[in-house]
């Protein structure tokens, strides 16, 4: 089956970092071979803030799926390639904060996306997410690793109180992330989905996120070209101007 073509922007911004501690970067999309064997990859991560090596740790993750993707065999699942892919950067991520002497205190979530034959395969780590935007309407396919989820999940089960959920100091606390010891929560997409010809996907960093809602980013995304579609929607929110901006 021939790969349908596919048509990339991408948009960064520091914020109110020191450092732009984000890292992305995509497959050789203009390999037919690459394409057919394994399909397109797009990656992000994003450094934890308040950690050490944060620029250092979402680059060499970034690289390693990069580097490895394309050495995937033919008879290997994609989602079986992230999954092992993914635990080679936790590998790198904590060989990299053992050097520095920063182990247990350097992580960096991380989102990546695979299309292959009209599907969409995704895998993340963290809270760095996925979304499809399909017929003008936004859908998050990932899942956030962050005690938030934990707690709605017990307020689900009646054993936390909704208020204090809510207001829980720890609520964006990430439960998963590359650079612990044992990564055991990897969300990966179970089925596929199969995408239609005019789809967007998108992967961002909480930077964006959270300061536009869903509405707000299928708005932008709809633009014909995804590198107009893409600076639109960094601008769109750098324009809400809110403390500690990344």
């Amino acid at each position: 089956m021939t790969e349908p073509v596919i048509v990339t922007g991408n948009a960064q911004h520091r914020g109110d970092r020191a450092q732009q501690q984000d890292s992305f970067g995509f497959s050789n999309l203009l390999d037919p071979k690459l394409r057919d064997c394994c399909g397109s990859l797009a990656v992000i991560a994003d450094g934890m803030g308040g950690h050490a090596l944060g620029r250092e740790t979402s680059q060499i993750a970034v690289k390693t799926l990069l580097d490895g993707y394309p050495h995937k065999t033919p008879d290997e699942p994609v989602p079986a390639a992230l999954r092992r892919l993914i635990d080679e950067a936790n590998t790198a991520v904590r060989d990299l904060a053992a050097q520095e002497g920063q182990l247990d205190n350097a992580g960096t979530t991380l989102a990546a996306a695979v299309i292959r034959q009209q599907h969409l395969h995704w895998l993340s780590v963290g809270d760095s997410r996925v979304y499809l935007c399909h017929a003008g309407q936004v859908t998050q396919l990932s899942i956030d690793h962050n005690y938030a989820r934990d707690l709605d999940c017990g307020v689900a089960a009646g054993l936390i109180d909704a208020v204090d959920a809510a207001e829980h100091p720890e609520r964006e606390a990430l439960t998963s992330y590359l650079g612990i010891p044992e990564l055991d929560r990897v969300d990966c997409g179970l089925h596929p989905a199969l995408l239609q010809i005019g789809d967007r996907v998108l992967l961002c960093s909480d930077g964006l996120y959270r300061n536009l809602n869903e509405v707000e980013l299928a708005a932008e995304l709809v633009r014909p070209d995804p590198q107009v579609a893409a600076e639109a929607l960094l601008e769109r929110a750098l324009a809400r101007r809110r403390p500690y901006q990344d």
